[in-house]
């Protein structure tokens, strides 16, 4: 049920204006179905799932409220996003998680939905940030993700791997997704106007590398996963090596191997590096994760007692040992900038 409900929040958060927006038939296929799935026998004999049932419900009628019925029938949406595609149904799931994944993928078959190609009138949040240079831009990040860092305590990533909802590191995990979203989506609303669009291309790929400079990776991977997202084939020429270096970068290939070596030499050298530096805590949120996974006992058929293993622990030790560093070596000594540090903070992205 789990796994439903964050494919379709995810739909509706995402992209609830080019799907649900302009085709009132698909609204009401899918309230209908959260309605039928409610009276399930499965999830009414579940105070969790009718929880999810519910949360569901209410991030509906959010999203209804902040799009009002003038914008719905001018036709017209205040963001665009990429088309969901729908997962396949896994044997492992439950019998009713896979009747839910069912009807859900059947949901994008029978709507036909029918995207608009008009572009967005309003025009404030391209003006904004392209008004803004992107080294300003880039230090603000610095200081948000400054922020976010400090509040991430050992505890908390020893507990990561049970509770995912912790609030210190669920905030570091939903800002960054919620970035790369809104990145995608300044870009993909601007398909039809080639020439704005280049322009905007060109002004992130400078707030980038601009975070590249600084050593903020996490905000610099935000900018580039949200351009690798908005799938853009065309690149100012002036700024494809600067591009091509930043794609290489931030390539997840070898386990995020480049982010992975300059964080390493960092940590390493930090007294030798001028300046603070940003981590890109997914790295090490997901060693500790695959760390837990690790047996805790050695076992043997000619002992009669358990044995800790405890280079586990060892490990996981070491990784948060590197949070740490990182959290002391992240003294930014930017100002925050009265109009531009709460629009690079709030980021226009509906927080469901």
């Amino acid at each position: 049920m789990i796994r439903c409900f964050v494919i379709i929040r995810k739909w509706l958060v995402g992209y609830y204006t080019n799907d649900f927006v302009p085709c009132p038939q698909l609204r009401a296929m899918l309230l209908a179905f959260i309605r039928k799935a409610q009276e399930h026998p499965h999830v009414t004999a579940s105070a969790r799932d009718l929880r999810i049932i519910q949360q569901l419900r209410t991030c509906i009628q959010t999203l209804r409220r902040q799009y009002q019925p003038s914008d719905q029938s001018s036709g017209v949406a205040k963001h665009s996003s990429l088309m969901f595609t729908p997962g396949l149904v896994t044997k492992d799931d439950h019998p009713a998680t896979q009747g839910c994944r069912t009807k859900l993928s059947s949901l994008l078959i029978k709507a036909r939905i029918s995207f608009t190609k008009s572009l967005p009138r309003d025009t404030s949040t391209y003006d904004r940030l392209m008004d803004v240079s992107p080294m300003l831009i880039a230090e603000q990040l610095c200081i948000i993700e400054q922020e976010l860092l400090a509040h991430v305590i050992w505890e908390d990533l020893v507990k990561w791997p049970h509770d995912k909802a912790i609030p210190s590191i669920h905030n570091v995990v939903e800002r960054f997704n919620l970035s790369c979203q809104y990145f995608t989506r300044e870009l993909t609303r601007w398909s039809m106007d080639k020439a704005r669009q280049g322009q905007l291309i060109s002004h992130l790929i400078r707030v980038a590398s601009a975070c590249r400079e600084m050593r903020n990776y996490s905000a610099m991977l935000q900018v580039v996963l949200g351009i690798q997202t908005a799938n853009i084939n065309h690149f100012p020429p002036a700024l494809k090596k600067t591009w091509d270096s930043l794609e290489a970068f931030a390539s997840p290939l070898k386990n995020w191997g480049h982010i992975r070596s300059v964080m390493d030499k960092f940590l390493e050298t930090p007294h030798q590096i001028k300046g603070p530096a940003i981590p890109f805590l997914g790295v090490y949120l997901s060693d500790i994760t695959y760390t837990f996974e690790l047996p805790t006992f050695i076992t043997s058929s000619l002992q009669t007692e358990k044995i800790i293993k405890f280079d586990k622990f060892r490990t996981l030790a070491k990784i948060i040992r590197k949070i740490q560093d990182f959290q002391t070596y992240s003294q930014y000594s930017f100002q925050k900038h009265p109009v531009i540090y709460p629009l690079c903070h709030q980021l226009d992205c509906p927080y469901i």
